[in-house]
């Protein structure tokens, strides 16, 4: 089976982002926002993820 690799993001139901949310403590932030690529860095650069939300 062939993996194909799409850069459109996933799409997650309001009521999923909402429960998250309220399940953590601190900031959720989506791709869009100012923060999202600072706070999605790990000391690893090998490692370049791109999660749908981030808890910041």
């Amino acid at each position: 089976m062939e993996q194909t690799n799409t850069s459109a993001p996933p799409v997650i139901a309001t009521v999923a982002i909402d429960e998250f949310k309220s399940s953590i403590r601190g900031t959720v932030l989506f791709a869009g926002d100012v923060e999202y690529d600072l706070k999605r860095q790990v000391w690893n650069g090998m490692i370049d993820k791109h999660p749908a939300l981030s808890g910041g």
